[in-house]
């Protein structure tokens, strides 16, 4: 069984929940485990994906004491390849800054694309980028 780590970097608890319900569904197979490692500001998010090493980083934009753009550019600083899944709310300014700052995706919440981005990023062999975004209506 192949374990896979998902750091999430959200000042909003609602959205650790809501990943880690998505999670459970996905990860009730036999081929692989999810663990879930949960920040709830840049700074605990940075500690976090130095001690987790994840698969993969589900990185809010608007946050206290370090914005996700802070955070994604310290990680790519450090030399930490590990896919960021960038997420927003109504902040449409966030979009360009997530690529600007090396995110892989940019995603407006609710994103039904989450889903998705996050099963097939965590879960492929190589970290390839996933360069889409959602258009919000």
């Amino acid at each position: 069984m192949e374990n896979k780590r998902i750091v999430v970097i959200d000042d909003n608890p609602a959205m650790h929940s809501l990943v880690k319900c998505i999670v459970a569904f996905w990860s009730s197979e036999e081929y692989y485990q999810v663990e879930i490692f949960s920040a709830y500001d840049g700074i605990q998010g940075l500690q976090q994906v130095q001690i987790v090493r994840p698969d993969i980083i589900l990185l809010d934009f608007q946050m206290p004491r370090m914005d996700g753009a802070q955070v994604a550019q310290a990680l790519r600083t450090m030399g930490d390849t590990t896919p960021i899944l960038a997420m927003t709310g109504t902040h449409q300014d966030d979009i360009p800054a997530a690529f600007l700052a090396n995110c892989n995706v940019c995603l407006v919440k609710p994103s039904e694309r989450l889903f998705s981005a996050t099963i097939l990023t965590a879960y492929s062999r190589e970290h390839t980028s996933l360069w889409f975004q959602e258009n919000s209506i």
